[in-house]
């Protein structure tokens, strides 16, 4: 589980690395989905904060994921610009405060399934509905899809990278999580 630190370390190295050397071009994320007590979710994340900070990156963010995605793990999955999952990957639902802005993300109707339905849905039923863009029979073959699809994509000039995103994705501020002003003091997560 990511912790408070670990989230806001990787954000600041990511946007130190943007702004000295201007060379991020992508961030691959590989998320392996492990449900876990909700008094253990970083409040960068369960705010949507960790999501602002990566976001105003503005690069394309590819994700691998595999395992059983819950909670706060799924605003990491939708932030994402390009998903692809294993197959055995389960999403759980419904969705618990999701991204402001889920509904230019996903389409109105699918972000109200999300969000109402309850159960799991695999990645094929993610696939169906949009959501996830590949699927790959296992988590090694899904990561290196990820990776392969970001080294492509650093072959980009970065302003090509930078001005794409900038065009088509919504603001970073947009992605705090429905909810967030009213979470508890940040303090209680840490």
């Amino acid at each position: 589980m990511a912790s408070q630190e670990s989230l806001e370390a990787a954000v600041e190295i990511l946007h130190n690395m943007q702004r000295t050397r201007k060379n991020v071009k992508a961030v691959v994320m590989h998320l392996e989905g492990v449900p876990g007590p909700a008094n253990l979710h970083s409040y960068a994340l369960a705010s949507g904060a960790f999501l602002v900070g990566l976001r105003a990156i503005s690069v394309p963010v590819i994700l691998a994921a595999w395992g059983r995605i819950s909670g706060p793990s799924w605003n990491l999955a939708l932030a994402c610009d390009y998903r692809i999952a294993a197959l055995d990957a389960d999403f759980v639902l419904p969705i618990i405060s999701p991204p402001e802005c889920l509904g230019e993300l996903v389409g109105q109707a699918v972000a109200a399934q999300l969000s109402i339905s309850s159960g799991t849905l695999d990645s094929q039923g993610l696939q169906e509905l949009g959501i996830l863009n590949q699927v790959r029979p296992s988590k090694d073959e899904a990561c290196r899809a990820a990776s392969e699809l970001g080294k492509r994509i650093a072959g980009f000039p970065g302003i090509a990278c930078r001005q794409t995103m900038s065009l088509l994705s919504v603001p970073p501020v947009r992605y705090v999580s429905v909810g967030a002003s009213k979470l508890p003091d940040p303090d209680l997560f840490a």
